[in-house]
């Protein structure tokens, strides 16, 4: 047989050749969308760990603030507490305060009106007394004056008839005495 190689007809060429090129378009394309997918694969999981990154950031920020405001509202409350309990506590020495002096002065108002009392009891008793000595010096004057017409055997009628005006005078007078005396004492109670 021949040794002789055959030549391919340039249309078997031209279909061996378009079958390579698109072998190698195949290829060329696959290995393409490959890489892009791995490119997009890694600006997903990129994108991805920015996501969870920021997302992550926002929760620390959104917690640090969160405690934040609850550090101040706690802060608040213990500032308010201490304003009340300072407000209630002066309060409260103002109303003790006030009791003190209040008591004081009642203290000082009762010691006055026993004090005023008594001398107007002292005063009155004094009056009484000298009311008293009044009445027995008229007694002893009206005794003394009809004793002598006793002595004397002077008629009974006129003796009874005299010693009862005499007693009835005295007793008008004594009353008299007694009223104006009572009046400056009460005066004087009044004007201390």
């Amino acid at each position: 047989m021949s040794t002789r190689k055959t030549a391919k007809p340039p249309l078997s060429k031209a279909k061996d050749n378009l079958a390579e090129a698109a072998h190698n378009i195949g290829t060329a394309v696959s290995s393409k969308v490959e890489e892009l997918k791995g490119a997009a694969s890694a600006g997903l999981s990129k994108a991805k760990k920015d996501i969870v990154r920021k997302g992550n950031q926002t929760k620390r920020t959104l917690k640090s603030k969160l405690h934040d405001a609850e550090v101040q509202l706690k802060k608040a409350a213990t500032q308010a507490k201490k304003s009340v309990k300072s407000m209630v506590g002066q309060a409260e020495k103002k109303v003790q305060a006030t009791r003190k002096t209040a008591d004081q002065k009642l203290t000082k108002a009762r010691k006055t009106v026993a004090t005023t009392a008594t001398r107007v009891e002292k005063s009155a008793a004094r009056e009484m007394k000298a009311a008293a000595k009044a009445v027995q010096g008229a007694t002893a004057k009206i005794k003394q004056k009809t004793a002598p017409t006793a002595a004397k055997k002077a008629p009974a009628k006129k003796a009874a008839a005299k010693a009862p005006v005499a007693k009835k005078v005295v007793a008008k007078k004594a009353p008299a005495k007694k009223a104006p005396a009572k009046k400056a004492v009460a005066k004087k109670a009044a004007a201390k």
